[in-house]
């Protein structure tokens, strides 16, 4: 006797609609990197006024409730965004290393992001950016201890872009 009702599928990820395929996040977008202008902290970079920049810091301090992160607390100077990512406005954002490893929300501008951001660059036109938020946002206890496992602060890498959340 199955459990599963009338229009559904048992998959690796867990029940889904029949009309619904489980891909590799790699299949669904690219997925990229931050990167931070070093030394962190000198002014040639950092505390600018030329474009936003978006720590974990600024992606874990807005409620779980709102999806949409519309600003952050610093920018970069102009020679910082060089040597950082832009990202631009509906990218799916991920805080990629320590205990906020996992959280995942929609960018609302652009921006630069450190590296402890990792995104979902040109998602798939079929891919839901909030759906696939919500998603990531119930898998951060299997991505702490499953995926991002090691020693030490568990991490994120972009080599992980075939992992099924």
């Amino acid at each position: 006797m199955s459990d599963i009702p009338k229009g559904y599928k048992q998959t690796e990820v867990g029940v889904i609609p029949e009309d619904w395929e489980v891909k590799p996040v790699s299949e669904i977008g690219i997925p990229v990197r931050g990167g931070s202008p070093r030394p962190a902290g000198s002014p040639r970079y950092f505390n600018g006024t030329y474009i936003p920049w978006l720590t974990v810091a600024a992606l874990t301090n807005i409620p779980t409730s709102q999806l949409l992160l519309t600003e952050t607390a610093s920018c970069l100077t102009e020679e910082g965004s060089m040597c950082s990512r832009t990202l631009n406005p509906g990218a799916l954002i991920i805080a990629n290393s320590g205990a906020t490893l996992g959280v995942a929300k929609i960018l609302g501008i652009k921006c630069c992001a450190n590296d402890g951001i990792a995104a979902l660059l040109d998602l798939n036109k079929n891919a839901s950016p909030y759906y696939l938020a919500h998603f990531i946002n119930t898998r951060t206890s299997y991505l702490r201890e499953v995926v991002a496992t090691g020693n030490g602060q568990p991490n994120l890498n972009t080599e992980l872009g075939a992992v099924h959340l």
